[in-house]
C-alpha cells in the first residue's frame, strides 16, 4: 500500500467510526434515552395491580342527590416496554347493557412515571373533548390523582383493590363523594 491508499483507508475508517458515533448519538437523542428510560419504568411496576380487563357498575352524581348509574369496562395495558400504562374506559347506561345502550363515558388515559418529580403523570382525554393533566401518587396501596377544577376546587380520584380484589374507584371534591364504581377483573 502506498501513502495515498493508506490515507484513503484511514479517512474511510475514520468516516465510518464518525457515522457510527453519530448514529448512536442520534438514536439516543431520538428515543430520549439518557438513562431516563430505566428511571421512568421504575415507578410503573407498582401499578401492575391495575392491569387487565375490568367490568362492573357505578354511579355519578349529576345533581345534588341525583345519581346516574352506569356499566363500565376498563382495559389497562402496559406499553412502550412497560414505561407507560394505557387505560381505555367505556361506560354505558344501565337500562340496557347491550352494545346499543347509550355511551355515557368514553376516555383514554396514559399513566407514566415522572422520575425528576418522583410522581406519576395521569393524562386523560374524553370523547367530549375534555382532557386532564394530573399529578398522581401511590398512597397506602391506592393510586390517587387530582387536578384543579376551578378556583379553590380540586377533584381527586382514588383507585384501590378491595379485600375481594375488585377495582374500587371514588371521585370526590371538597370531601363530597360524587362518583363510585366497583369493577371485577375479567379472565384474559
Amino acid at each position: 500500500m502506498n501513502t495515498t491508499e493508506i490515507r484513503s483507508t484511514f479517512v474511510i475508517a475514520a468516516f465510518a467510526a464518525l457515522v457510527s458515533l453519530m448514529t448512536q448519538g442520534a438514536a439516543t437523542a431520538q428515543t430520549g434515552d439518557h438513562g431516563t428510560q430505566t428511571a421512568a419504568a421504575e415507578g410503573m411496576p407498582r401499578l401492575a395491580f391495575l392491569m387487565g380487563h375490568w367490568e362492573g357498575d357505578g354511579w355519578i352524581e349529576v345533581a345534588p342527590g341525583e345519581r346516574r348509574p352506569f356499566h363500565e369496562s376498563e382495559t389497562v395495558a402496559a406499553k412502550l416496554q412497560g414505561s407507560i400504562l394505557v387505560v381505555e374506559g367505556l361506560g354505558h347506561g344501565v337500562s340496557d347493557r347491550a352494545a346499543t345502550s347509550p355511551i355515557v363515558h368514553e376516555a383514554l388515559a396514559v399513566i407514566s412515571w415522572d422520575a425528576p418529580r418522583s410522581e406519576y403523570r395521569f393524562l386523560s382525554w374524553e370523547s367530549s373533548g375534555r382532557h386532564v393533566d394530573a399529578a398522581g401518587r401511590l398512597e397506602q396501596g391506592a393510586f390517587l390523582w387530582s387536578f384543579a377544577a376551578g378556583p379553590g376546587r380540586e377533584i381527586q380520584f382514588r383507585i384501590h383493590l378491595d379485600d375481594q380484589g375488585r377495582w374500587t374507584e371514588t371521585g370526590e371534591s371538597g370531601g363530597h363523594v360524587f362518583f363510585e364504581m366497583i369493577l371485577t377483573r375479567q379472565p384474559a
